[in-house]
This record gives C-alpha cells, sequence and structure tokens, in this order.
C-alpha cells in the first residue's frame, strides 16, 4: 500500500503479480522500499492477450549488500563509480591495491567501476569493471535502452559491479540467492 501511494499504476497491476511480488519481497527479506531494499515496477506484459499489467520485482543494489550482510557473507560493501578525470590506478596479485582520488568540478564521462567489500575479519577485496566490461553486461539487458540505465547509469554501474561481487557468496544464503535469481528473472 505504501508503494501504491508513491506509484499508482502498482494498483492496475494482477492480483498474482501482486501476489508473487510479496512472495518475492519474503524470500529475500528485502521491503519494497527502493534504495537498500528492492523495487515495485509495473510493467505491461504484451506477450499475454490481452495485455495486463504486472508488478515485478527488482532488487535494489544496497539490498543485494544487505542481504549478504545479514548472512554473514561480509560486513560492508560499497561501489563507486571511476571518471575519465579522476585519478584512479590499481593493481591485482599477491598484494593488491587501489589508488581513487575524483577531480574536482567536471569529472568527465564514466570509465571504470569498482566494489569493496570488507570481509567479517576485516579483510578488504575488490573488484574492478572496465566501461567495456558494463556495456558487454547493459547490453544483453531487457531495459537496456530505457528506465534507469538511461536515466540512472551511474546508479546501475554500481549495481553491475555489485552483482559481480556477489558472485563467489551463490549458495551461501537462499535470501541473496532469491533477490539474484529475481534480479535475472526481471532484468534479462
Amino acid at each position: 500500500l505504501t508503494a501504491s501511494s508513491r506509484n499508482p499504476k502498482i494498483l492496475d497491476c494482477t492480483n498474482l503479480s501482486v501476489m508473487q511480488f510479496a512472495m518475492k519481497c519474503s524470500e529475500t527479506g528485502l521491503e519494497p522500499i527502493g534504495a537498500g531494499g528492492c523495487w515495485p515496477i509495473p510493467y505491461m506484459n504484451n506477450k499475454v492477450k490481452p495485455a495486463v499489467m504486472e508488478l515485478t520485482f527488482i532488487p535494489d543494489y544496497r539490498g543485494l549488500v544487505n542481504c549478504a550482510k545479514h548472512a554473514g557473507c561480509i560486513k560492508d560493501a560499497y561501489a563507486e563509480v571511476v571518471k575519465e578525470n579522476d585519478e584512479f590506478d590499481y593493481s591485482l596479485g599477491l598484494e593488491p591495491a587501489m589508488h581513487h582520488k575524483p577531480a574536482r568540478g567536471d569529472r568527465g564521462e564514466l570509465e571504470a567501476v569498482y566494489c569493496v567489500m570488507v570481509f567479517p575479519d576485516d579483510t578488504r577485496r575488490f573488484i574492478v569493471m572496465e566501461a567495456k566490461d558494463v556495456a558487454a553486461i547493459r547490453s544483453r539487458s531487457n531495459a537496456s535502452s530505457s528506465g534507469p540505465w538511461v536515466s540512472d547509469t551511474a546508479e546501475m554501474w554500481k549495481k553491475t559491479v555489485i552483482r559481480r561481487a556477489m558472485k563467489p557468496f551463490a549458495g551461501m544464503s537462499s535470501n541473496l540467492d532469491a533477490a539474484i535469481e529475481a534480479d535475472d528473472a526481471a532484468t534479462g
């Protein structure tokens, strides 16, 4: 009901899709609050006749982090975008290191994105994705030319690297597995 007050189209969705959305919230432990939880997004399903409005469950990237935190896989994780005028360098190997100093003023175009994970023993690990890696994933998305890929590009880059960072935790948390599965179903 709270979500429908922000987006009245939710009230036009089929009863079945609303129930399935509620079940996904229960399976993942995520609330339909947007940032930090999941997004209740009404979509017109034109594949059925007559076409119907269906409520789709899309986990927010901070919601994925919350699932991993609740499972004890990590203490925290965060993502940052790198733009062409930023100072950025990283190295891998036996002693991984990363340096990122955002430029002041015009930072330029998106160039890379990274996720830093803090594990329960306070060790840290990071994953970096270059623009071409993100573009390859975007091209496979059902909504690559609309929605948040267009309106909130940097946030989608962050979600992409968070998804990549969560892969090693597959099977460690039913909530996280359900959230990733739901995201795959919604976004392709």
